[in-house]
Order: structure tokens, then sequence, then C-alpha cells
């Protein structure tokens, strides 16, 4: 600390995505008084420097915050912000049919409802989102430890028809991690991927990594056993719709897979202790810069934030060289490279970038979406039209 306002801090070495991570809310600086008193309970009593402050949480409820009236900068319109918690999108939904809901996206079961309403549009934004969804395979376990079969795997599977009929044509097909959009994204590798959907590659790779049927049942063998995998999703109507196309998939290409669905805490916990095989996540930009995605195939980042648990030495070095390079250019090459091997190796089945459409109530205004989703944005220009504005929420 030089004073109360001024931050002074010194790299060990060059840090050149550093900028750039300071715009993660992380990052934000806290009051150490705070920090000592509540210790390990810190947390559920957050103090940071922006336009609202912390008011009340309710762990997978609720979370309601109240405008700051000693914030730098000018004070939010709205007095409170409370952010709903809830796993079903159908729940969400209709809340906001009943205008209990101010802001939400539109999912893809109620597309043609949004498309139908002219209000509705009147009041909507579309974003190319800074998101990546896949499937993440388990690269340290059976049997994804197998590179043949994480390749076959992800020819095996279908998009382009499950994002045109389930999705709504919603979404852009992934073929690597980063977005378009994020800089480091490139259009040529994007074109070139070589594991688009294709069943007879994917049972061409199997064939000549030698797992075949050996017994006639239409289930291919790896080391002595069947391919039997569960294909795990947090709750989802789409994701679980999507899954029964890509079991049949799976199965016409001798690999037998069984969908589960669990609640978002046990799919992260899941997660943590490496007990899957293959699962449903996905990952939205922290902050602008590549650096933020492939932290995530890093060997050193097992296994938080590399879920798949990946480890590439040459993938490695690269990054570490990357994140040191001073030269934009030279620097871009290196995410080219690392792209190139990820989309060889495969840790990740690429499914999507979505393209999030989000409405508001008419009483609702001076609403403002980036590419990083409305959760990232500061809300200082929202107002409530009187008659809407209602009592506090506390």
């Amino acid at each position: 600390m030089v004073n109360a306002t001024t931050v002074k801090i010194k790299l060990k070495y060059p840090f050149v995505p550093f900028l750039a991570k300071l715009t993660y809310p992380c990052f934000a600086p806290v009051p150490k008084e705070e920090v000592e008193k509540w210790g390990d309970e810190w947390s559920k009593h957050p103090v940071g420097t922006g336009p609202f402050k912390f008011v009340k949480w309710e762990p997978g409820s609720k979370v309601i915050l109240q405008a700051f009236d000693d914030y730098w900068g000018p004070r939010p319109y709205i007095d409170y912000y409370e952010y709903d918690v809830h796993e079903d999108e159908e729940t969400i939904w209709q809340g906001f049919k009943a205008g209990d809901v101010s802001l939400t996206g539109v999912p893809s079961t109620h597309w043609e409802e949004y498309l139908a309403d002219d209000q509705m549009k009147k009041y909507s934004k579309t974003t190319a989102e800074l998101v990546t969804y896949w499937l993440i395979f388990n690269c340290e376990k059976w049997p994804f430890k197998s590179k043949a079969i994480r390749n076959a795997v992800s020819c095996a599977l279908e998009k382009k028809t499950i994002l045109d009929t389930i999705f709504k044509g919603r979404h852009m097909e992934a073929r690597g991690p980063i977005p378009p959009g994020l800089w480091g994204f490139d259009q040529q590798l994007y074109d070139s991927y070589k594991y688009n959907y294709n069943p007879d590659k994917a049972k061409q790779i199997l064939d000549q990594a030698g797992i075949v049927d050996t017994d006639g049942d239409g289930i291919r063998e790896f080391e002595g056993k069947p391919l039997k995998i569960e294909y795990s999703s947090y709750i989802s109507n789409t994701w679980q719709t999507a899954a029964q196309t890509h079991i049949a998939d799976l199965r016409a290409v001798g690999i037998e897979a069984t969908y589960k669905q669990y609640d978002f805490p046990t799919l992260i916990g899941m997660v943590d202790e490496g007990n899957f095989t293959m699962l449903t996540l996905g990952w939205g930009t922290d902050y602008p810069d590549p650096e933020n995605f492939m932290i995530l195939f890093e060997t050193k980042n097992i296994p938080d934030p590399n879920n798949s648990r990946y480890s590439n030495p040459t993938f490695d070095d690269l990054a570490d060289k990357a994140r040191k390079e001073t030269d934009v250019k030279k620097r871009l090459q290196y995410y080219k490279q690392m792209t190139q091997i990820l989309q060889e190796d495969n840790p990740h089945w690429w499914f999507f970038h979505p393209r999030v459409t989000n409405v508001w109530q008419p009483w609702i205004h001076g609403v403002k979406i980036g590419p990083q989703g409305f959760s990232n944005e500061k809300c200082l220009d929202l107002w409530i039209s009187p008659g809407h504005r209602g009592s506090p929420p506390v």
C-alpha cells in the first residue's frame, strides 16, 4: 500500500496478461481488517470497491445488493439489486412472464415463443458471449487417457443438427477453446479442424488403435473392458435432449453411454475429485486474454482449473513463453501453436460458442450487456419506471 487509495504491485518477471487479469473481480482490493475479522468466513461477508454493497446472501437462492452512496463514481439509479438463483430454467422463464423476474435469458425451449412476441423482442438483446461449452474428458482415467478414444468420440458426436434443432440455430459450433471475439481466435485453425462429426472416421480411428468389438455384442473393448461410460451433466432440459442423440451417436461407433444429471454443486464436486468420465461444462472469459482459456490445460493447474487432467509438456512450455512474451505477434503465434496441439489432442469435445438473448421487462431501462454477459455489468444506468419500483427486497 502506497497510501489509502494507491496500491503498488511489483512482478517477479514479465507477465503480459497482468493488466487484463486485474479486470477479473477476484483481483479487486479488499480491506485487510475485514479479512482478519472474519477469517475463513470472510467470503460470506464480502466488502468490495464497486457501486453496490453487500446486504444478504442465501446460498443457492439469492444475493441482495444495495447502492453504495460513497462509491467513487456516479451512484447507481436503482437502490437495490436482487440476483435470484434457480437451477430450473423453466422456473425462471415462468417467473419472468409473471413479472416477478426483471431480466433473464431466453431458454431454447421457449425460443419460438420469443420470436412470436413483438413486445418481448423489443426489450431484448442478443450477444455473442466470450464463452465455450464442451464435454470434458477425464484424461487421467480409463478410457479417455487414450488420445485415440478422445479423437474418435470427437468425430462420433453430432453438433450441427443439435445446434440447429434443440438449440434453435442460436449458437456457433466450437472447434477449439478460444471463442470468436477474443483475440487469439484463429479462423484458419477453426476452418481446418480435423475432428468434426464423421462416424466413419471415428470407427477408423478406433480400429487402427486396436479398439475393437471382440465378442460380437456391438460394444468395443479397451484394455480388456467393454467401452461403457457415463455421460454426466448439470440439470438442463436442452442437454438432456442433446444427450439422447449423443448416446445413439456413440452406440453407432461401438461405445455404450448412459446419461445422468446432477445438481450443480454435486457436479463441481465430481470435477474437483476427478470422479467422472465425461461431463458437460463450459468456460466464460474472466479477463480478456487468451491465457484465460489456455490455463485450463496446463499441467500445473491440475485439478483446478485443469479439470480434464490433461498434460502435455510442449503445451506447458508454450504457455509459459506466451505469458512472458511482450511482442504481440509472437504471443499470437504461441497461442496458435497451443490451439493446434489442443485440436489434435482433444482433451475436451468442443461443442459451441453461445449467442445469448436476454429479455427484460418494459419497465426496466438502461440495460447494457457486453460479451462477458450481464453479470459483469456495473448496472449504473439501470432504472425502473414509476409504479414498478416496489419495496426494498430485505
